[in-house]
């Protein structure tokens, strides 16, 4: 299966960092934590950042999982103000 890809060619260079992590509570539930920090204008000013929390059930049935995350973001505005 493909798709086109298509891109903007602004001249703009960007730098997009995301890490996440996650662990077993019990034999039931997991627990995943993630982090993005994103750069704009040449990979030099910071604009994005979101941090996302979420827990994970797997007790119910063998063939699903039921899960919930809370996902809080900060960025900047046209203004250049930080808005959440």
């Amino acid at each position: 299966m493909c798709a086109p890809c298509f891109a903007i060619d602004d001249g703009d260079v960007q730098f997009w960092s995301t890490a996440s992590a996650s662990f077993d509570i019990n034999k039931d539930w997991k627990g995943k934590v993630e982090e993005e920090f994103r750069f704009g204008e040449n990979a030099g000013t910071f604009y994005y950042n979101h941090s996302d929390l979420g827990f994970i059930y797997g007790g119910l049935a063998e063939w699903i999982d039921l899960g919930f995350n809370y996902r809080q973001i900060f960025f900047k505005d046209s203004a250049g103000e930080w808005r959440r």
